[in-house]
């Protein structure tokens, strides 16, 4: 898929991603160790009652069923421009499925390099109950089509 393939209201569902407690727990020892994250103990008399998953640990796999997903339909993304909002709505806990949805919501063609455009996407993750867990709006470069610019 070139920047060309794409358009404004297009959607996908990209898939499904079980959260593990040992995987959330390494993560936020190395990255996010905060209580809630990390202690056992602590957290069952913390404000969640049980361990919660780091925002961003929710976030990298939403990256993950993302790349996976569009590298199967040989996606020509050439990087991320960067994140618009990101907004963490409620906590993923172990043993959630995490299911992300994805939307075309803008596109542009670059203004300095004809050869590639930007794509504006919003993502929505929700757990089984279809609870929102993270919701954020991403901006892609993406190769044009050879011969369309």
């Amino acid at each position: 898929m070139y920047f060309d393939d794409f358009a404004p209201g297009m959607r996908w569902e990209l898939g499904e991603a079980v959260y593990d407690l040992e995987e959330m727990m390494e993560f936020a020892r190395r990255y996010d160790p905060e209580p809630f994250h990390v202690d056992e103990e602590w957290s069952r008399t913390g404000p969640f009652g049980e361990i919660i998953a780091s925002g961003l640990y929710t976030l990298g796999k939403c990256r993950y069923l993302d790349q996976t997903y569009f590298a199967k339909l040989g996606a020509k993304g050439l990087v991320a421009a960067g994140l618009e909002s990101l907004n963490y709505l409620n906590p993923g806990r172990a043993g959630d499925t995490l299911r992300v949805f994805k939307e075309c919501i803008a596109m542009r063609p670059s203004k300095s390099k004809p050869d590639r455009g930007l794509v504006t996407f919003k993502s929505r993750g929700e757990n089984q109950h279809r609870l929102p867990l993270i919701e954020f709006v991403a901006v892609v470069i993406y190769e044009r089509r050879p011969g369309v610019f």
